[in-house]
């Protein structure tokens, strides 16, 4: 280690679009450590190999790393995109044991609520950052464009065998679903931000949940990686806007500006799910050419056999009994004469 004083060491992901990481968990962690106010250093990596668990994140302070310590949360023995949000969470736990605990200060009640939102936003969000970024078009081509600080040809390997990690793993999901719960959970978090008498969640004082969100928000404001739809959302919302201000100002001096409205190059490659516009459930797809002509061709076909199935009806008088008998229909004229003559005689 090249740092000679006990500090606490993270171990980040480099900064890309003015943000302090590409990574939404190293900001979680960043973000956490700032909010005990105590100094601690950082040191970049471009790879993960760099990390003393061979994650990032990672924290250590004083020969302990996070998640290898006796009783703490382990690190995930997967590594990679899929692991690094497990990752944050055992280096905030870590922080909570050696750094500082910023949640001491809250009730009982309020723990309990923190848990319960704590859930929401790993359930909710996390997968819709991780699938936003590695599967979406655009998402992948701006992490790409971070991954170029690589030596080649890692900066073409890594992208690639990430995404196809990603989609292995969450490539079923169902992308309106996936968007529309992340939506419901900024909305929850709004309103709680909202019923706050100060500008964190439980207050004037930040605490562990501040620190999740605030990678998040952080990421859907200023990352061009994040989807249209989580960035609007958090745009239109003052609540969540002034939270991302407050702790990007005051906390990361990161000048955060009104965002920008997104041009249509910027959306173009997006999903219809990425960019809000949500498809009916009974909303049916758009037929091809070769599913149109099969359901042309099955139409004549039932004609067809229709047609022949009277045919055969009529023709064999199995079923149908046509008794044409004209003299019946029109009179016996030859009777009709004789019963005259009679007549007339």
């Amino acid at each position: 280690m090249a740092t000679s004083v006990a500090l606490p060491v993270l171990y980040k992901q480099p900064e890309a679009w003015s943000l302090p990481s590409s990574s939404v968990a190293s900001i979680q962690v960043e973000a956490y450590l700032r909010f005990t106010g105590l100094p601690f250093h950082v040191e970049v990596c471009s790879s993960a190999s760099k990390s003393p668990t061979g994650q990032i994140p990672a924290l250590e302070k004083e020969g302990e790393v996070a998640g290898l310590e006796d009783g703490a949360l382990p690190v995930p023995s997967a590594k990679g995109v899929l692991s690094e949000f497990a990752s944050a969470r055992a280096c905030t736990h870590f922080a909570a044991r050696h750094v500082k605990d910023i949640d001491a200060h809250l009730s009982s009640a309020q723990r309990a609520e923190l848990l319960a939102y704590t859930v929401l936003v790993e359930t909710r969000l996390d997968t819709a950052t991780v699938v936003s970024a590695w599967c979406e078009p655009s998402g992948f081509a701006e992490m790409r464009k971070v991954s170029g600080q690589l030596p080649f040809p890692l900066n073409h390997i890594i992208p690639w065998s990430t995404a196809r990690e990603v989609r292995a793993r969450h490539g079923h999901l169902d992308a309106d679903d996936l968007y529309t719960q992340a939506v419901g959970a900024l909305l929850a978090l709004s309103d709680r931000l909202a019923s706050s008498p100060g500008p964190f969640f439980f207050g004037a004082s930040p605490c562990s949940l501040d620190a999740l969100l605030a990678g998040h928000l952080m990421y859907y404001r200023l990352s061009k990686a994040a989807p249209p739809v989580l960035h609007d959302k958090v745009a239109a919302s003052p609540k969540l806007s002034a939270f991302v201000e407050l702790v990007a100002r005051d906390y990361f001096a990161v000048p955060v500006s009104a965002p920008p409205p997104r041009s249509l190059d910027d959306d173009a490659s997006w999903s219809d799910a990425a960019k809000g516009h949500t498809k009916s459930k009974a909303q049916t797809a758009e037929l091809t050419d070769s599913e149109r002509q099969f359901r042309r061709n099955s139409r004549l076909w039932l004609l067809g056999c229709g047609v022949a199935l009277v045919a055969y009806c009529v023709m064999s008088g199995q079923y149908i009994k046509l008794d044409f008998r004209p003299q019946e229909m029109f009179g016996d004229d030859d009777g009709d004469e004789e019963e005259d003559e009679g007549d007339d005689e």
